[in-house]
């Protein structure tokens, strides 16, 4: 099978399960949270066995920290991930104060 071919069949079925309703269910929790290009590029991550720190991710870095006007810029894996080190990183007793 072709990789064209594989894209296309991905993507029916991602559309198939995005339309799926489930039984007993009364109210969707998240309704339409990933577009099917946003599946196709978590598959091709995992298929890459590089889903913890990569070029795309000290890339985005950069460019963010630019964007925001920082020197630096650090991507977590949760919002409460990113709370715990900014409060660390308010507490920290070796913190240089400015």
């Amino acid at each position: 099978m072709t990789s064209c071919n594989q894209k296309i069949l991905l993507k029916k079925l991602i559309e198939k399960y995005n339309n799926k309703s489930f039984a007993g269910q009364s109210y969707p929790l998240l309704e339409n949270a990933f577009t099917t290009e946003d599946i196709l590029k978590g598959i091709e991550v995992i298929l890459s066995k590089k889903i913890t720190m990569s070029a795309i991710t000290r890339e985005f870095e950069y460019e963010f920290s630019r964007y925001i006007g920082s020197k630096y810029a650090l991507m977590v894996n949760s919002g409460s991930s990113a709370n715990l080190l900014a409060a660390f990183a308010l507490t920290n007793p070796k913190k240089k104060i400015i």
